[in-house]
């Protein structure tokens, strides 16, 4: 394996089947001031990194044959890391659930850092949330809570509002019923998280999100689906309670 930046605690495996596929990948964690080893999902890649406790892994590409590489990395791993694939959205759909979330080939620059940088954060909470469960009283239901759940926002994550607008769809469909969907953007977030840093703009964010829940029924699902875009499911509604909410978030901004 290839050990790079030992600027960052974070160590991060990059698994892929040849050196010119990680290329991207590589560049940009690196700058990031992560430690890097990046591997080859095989024998020789597992024995590299035998001794590593990776708190993200990101795969380009993701088979059967890379998840059951996967788990022999993190076999004993006390706490889980984020796992990010890079390869189609569709990936998140092929049965996966405990892959963290995907990143397209065409986005890997604008994408890449800030999903590591969630995944890393989502398996520190899970870490705190595993140590602390019992004194806390969460339950295994209340715990599995936390992979629907977007970290910078406390909005469902986009894996959840996927799996649930086509199960929402599906019955609205057999039993005839009205059911709208929403998708939002908030314009120059890039510019925003340029100019305030990471830690600020994230409190904006939270204060969208805020903002956009005080305005939804409870039947009704918000959630952030990617950096910028924010979907809501809307059960019940009809064209015109869709323009309704419109206007209800409008009147917000």
């Amino acid at each position: 394996g290839m050990q790079l930046s030992q600027t960052n605690h974070f160590e991060v495996v990059i698994a892929t089947p040849t050196d010119r596929e990680a290329e991207s990948a590589r560049a940009i964690l690196a700058a990031a001031g992560y430690q890097l080893h990046v591997v080859a999902p095989d024998l020789a890649g597992l024995t590299a990194v035998s001794g590593v406790k990776p708190s993200a892994i990101v795969t380009v590409g993701l088979d059967e044959g890379m998840k059951g590489w996967i788990l022999n990395v993190v076999d004993g791993h006390p706490t889980p890391p984020g796992i990010i694939a890079i390869g189609p959205a569709e990936l998140l759909k092929a049965g996966y659930s405990w892959l963290y979330d995907v990143v397209t080939p065409t986005t890997i620059a604008s994408a890449l850092h800030h999903r590591v940088a969630l995944a890393l954060r989502f398996a520190d909470m899970v870490r705190l949330t595993s140590e602390r469960s019992e004194k806390l009283g969460l339950s295994r239901t209340q715990i599995s809570m936390l992979s629907m759940v977007d970290v910078v926002t406390g909005l469902f994550n986009r894996r959840y509002f996927e799996k649930h607008l086509a199960e929402s769809f599906a019955t609205a469909k057999r039993y005839e019923r009205p059911l709208s969907c929403l998708i939002v953007r908030i314009e120059n977030l890039a510019e925003l998280q340029a100019s305030l840093g990471s830690e600020r703009s994230n409190d904006v964010l939270d204060t969208v999100a805020e903002a956009f829940a005080s305005v939804i029924r409870r039947a009704d699902t918000a959630a952030r689906i990617d950096d910028a875009l924010f979907g809501f499911l809307l059960p019940e509604t009809s064209q015109k309670g869709a323009d309704r909410l419109v206007e209800r978030l409008n009147s917000r901004f």
